[in-house]
């Protein structure tokens, strides 16, 4: 996969207007910022085209305001923000397209900054209008994709516009294909992926698709105990999904991947409270609420045994700490091996980087990727369509 990266612009962009699709849809509690992450990380991008001399036009979504104007999803509020990070006054226009966003660039100097209002309150957005990514694109002479994590979405500030501007991929998102690949397309290495969380039904695709890639797949969380009902174990008042028994008993029959399945468990039950216990001795009033240790030593040895690991969703309700055991152990097991050189380590899911945020391990992983949707899509093997348009 050879994608058109930014770094090939390199001494090209003297004067030129470049417009950056980032995703700034950060989470924000009492007007306030809580988490950063996603602007830090577009700075390696902006920062490289202002050493090029380029004008800068940024464009992001926030929240969901569904093609109509919303106030308390404006974006105006990030414009002193983004001058304190960059150091630089930031310009805003409320509008997208037409005089007045062209009459602020036709004012800009190299290195100078245009922030546009929410993409979303335009309803041609989302629908990928032509027109409306024809406008977009006129408004400058090369395009950027720096949201990656907004890749899976045909929308005209990711896909439209680029059928009218040479295009190529910010650093970031090249990072993040970079080390999602290893996942989808290596098959050469000892690779595991441990898949937990609720629902089968969430990730039908991610473990239909891995199932058939990876040497081996740790089904855990409570979506083991769908797998473990298909094979007719007594898993007693557990959470399960009946109308995907026979899709479960699909994906075992099929696997070309060894699959791992838990086979011991912390449980409460009304009469006992909570217990460890094997499969075997799980009573009818019992419910589980994570793996056991038996169970978690034999992923760890897996972990041990190969040389990609991929982790998705937690393996008991990590929330509570008595059942949080399994989840950290894990974490930092797959921790541990990634800081010998061991493992190349790949994590990804709001519920797994939670895990990980809360277990003080972010650095030891090789990457923890904060793509959402994409990284899900391109775990079920779908291509992204923000990505094809990018690819030489």
């Amino acid at each position: 996969m050879i994608i058109k990266s930014i770094a090939e612009l390199e001494r090209k962009l003297v004067d030129k207007t470049v417009i950056v699709r980032v995703d700034f849809n950060i989470p924000v509690i009492e007007g306030k910022i809580s988490d950063y992450t996603r602007i830090m990380s577009s700075l390696q991008t902006i920062n490289y085209l202002q050493e090029q001399g380029a004008k800068i036009v940024l464009v992001t979504h926030f929240g969901r305001p569904e093609g109509k104007t919303d106030p308390t999803l404006s974006l105006a509020f990030l414009v002193s923000e983004l001058t304190k990070i960059l150091k630089r006054d930031v310009k805003f226009s409320y509008q997208h397209t037409g005089h007045e966003p062209k009459q602020i660039i036709e004012s800009m100097k190299a290195g100078d900054i245009l922030l546009l209002e929410n993409i979303r309150f335009n309803k041609n957005e989302e629908l990928n209008n032509k027109k409306f990514a024809l406008d977009l694109a006129s408004l400058g002479d090369v395009y950027v994709n720096e949201a990656f994590s907004c890749s899976h979405r045909p929308h005209a500030s990711i896909v439209g516009i680029a059928a009218h501007l040479p295009s190529y991929a910010g650093f970031l998102f090249l990072n993040e294909v970079k080390n999602l690949t290893l996942v989808v397309e290596d098959v050469n290495k000892q690779s595991l992926a441990i898949i937990g969380g609720k629902k089968v039904s969430t990730k039908l695709h991610i473990l239909a698709n891995l199932s058939q890639k990876m040497n081996k797949l740790a089904i855990v969380g409570a979506m083991a105990n769908t797998f473990l009902k298909a094979k007719g174990y007594s898993i007693g008042e557990s959470f399960y999904e009946n109308e995907l028994l026979e899709e479960a008993k699909n994906i075992l029959e099929k696997s070309k991947a060894e699959i791992l399945l838990p086979d011991d468990f912390i449980c409460i039950s009304n009469t006992v409270g909570w217990k460890l216990k094997n499969l075997s001795s799980i009573q009818p009033d019992d419910k589980i609420f994570d793996i056991g240790p038996n169970s978690a030593f034999l992923i760890c040895q897996a972990i041990y045994n190969s040389e990609v690991v991929v982790w998705n969703g937690p393996l008991g309700v990590f929330e509570d700490k008595r059942f949080a055991f399994a989840t950290d152990t894990i974490a930092r097991f797959i921790g541990a091996r990634t800081q010998i050189g061991a493992i190349k380590s790949i994590a990804g899911g709001g519920d797994t980087v939670s895990a990980i945020n809360n277990s003080h391990l972010t650095e030891y992983f090789s990457y923890i990727s904060t793509a959402g949707g994409a990284f899900i899509e391109l775990l079920e093997g779908k291509k992204l369509p923000g990505l094809c348009v990018l690819l030489n």
